[in-house]
């Protein structure tokens, strides 16, 4: 007769070991397996070998309540959305960037045993304390962005994904999109660009000033024109934004003196030029290339795919959550932390 197999005891919760199974199991007191687990104080080699191996055979796991009570933490970090003109926080929720960036963000924290909340705007000090977080990680902050402020009086650890500009010492991850944009630049004047013109949204984001600049010292050294324009100043709903932007790329591809070159800055601004090219009776790339500096789906579905600069945003978010995470348990030693961007070469130029 087959005796039936012993069961895992952490395979059924009615049944999970306890911390105090594991230190008979390894011979310890529950303070040295608390101590073992938790990465504090100071134990033997030996010691912390033989209190995890008992723990991994009994297949113990810390309960978050037990982990959250002996830390004083809550092991949730939050996310913090900027203020948008032309769109309200449930759409940028929703959002195919800011979808990506808090999925990201959320897969990243899991692997670090962290959840994750979005939060509504935080208006006030008072909305800073109201969650129950550990830290807070604030996406594409604007220059001198009050949230950073908040956070900082309310105590709440914090790190910004992009720069603020006035907040130098607040520790952040930023993509090198200075950098980006001088490797696309480079790419269409290999293609013959030599009239480029970039179309902004009205965002005041520290990778607009770094793109501007970059753009400035390379059209220093180059033989290639390179203006902006900002567009939208007015928009209070993205379908006003994409109009001005088909409206200012139609104006200037049909004016005098037409770019060859037009750059969206911000995601789907590539797919709107191109739309604002054939209305004026222009064929891309043969007679004007198209690019934008923050890839989107958008870019691969239209006929030319568009050329693109891509900041990898699980390379951002995972950044970005394991500088959080050093600051909330006051490990940080990075100010800031520089990811990369890779040019997504297509047929647009």
């Amino acid at each position: 007769m087959t005796r039936p197999s012993k069961p895992n005891p952490g395979s059924d919760p009615r049944t999970r070991p306890t911390i105090e199974e594991v230190a008979r199991a390894a011979e310890v007191s529950q303070t040295t397996v608390s101590h073992v687990l938790n990465g504090k104080g100071r134990v033997d080699v030996r010691t912390r070998e033989r209190v995890l191996a008992a723990a991994l055979n009994l297949g113990y796991r810390p309960s978050l309540a037990a982990r959250s009570l002996a830390s004083g933490r809550t092991f949730t970090l939050g996310l913090s959305l900027p203020r948008v003109p032309w769109q309200s926080l449930t759409e940028l929720i929703a959002s195919e960037w800011y979808a990506r960036m808090i999925a990201c963000a959320a897969h990243r924290a899991t692997e670090r045993r962290y959840g994750i909340a979005v939060l509504p705007d935080l208006q006030d000090v008072h909305d800073c304390r109201s969650y129950a977080v550990d830290g807070v990680l604030v996406l594409d902050p604007s220059f001198n962005d009050s949230r950073l402020d908040l956070l900082q009086e309310a105590g709440i650890a914090h790190v910004a994904l992009g720069r603020d500009l006035a907040h130098t010492r607040v520790p952040c991850v930023a993509p090198d999109m200075g950098g980006g944009l001088r490797a696309l630049l480079g790419h269409v004047s290999e293609r013959g660009a030599r009239r480029v013109l970039m179309l902004a949204a009205p965002a005041e984001w520290s990778y607009y000033v770094e793109e501007v600049e970059a753009a400035r010292d390379w059209a220093g050294t180059s033989k290639v024109e390179v203006s902006r324009i900002e567009v939208g100043g007015d928009a209070r709903d993205r379908e006003t934004l994409m109009s001005a932007v088909s409206q200012a790329a139609g104006a200037a591809l049909c004016g005098f003196d037409p770019p060859d070159t037009i750059i969206g800055l911000l995601g789907d601004f590539g797919a709107n030029i191109m739309l604002a090219a054939v209305a004026c009776g222009l064929a891309v790339p043969r007679d004007v290339r198209v690019a934008q500096d923050v890839d989107t789906s958008s870019t691969q579905v239209v006929t030319p795919a568009i050329t693109a600069l891509d900041p990898l945003p699980y390379v951002q978010a995972r950044a970005a959550i394991d500088l959080l995470i050093e600051v909330v348990e006051r490990t940080c030693v990075e100010v800031m932390v520089t990811t990369p961007v890779t040019l997504r070469v297509r047929a647009s130029t």
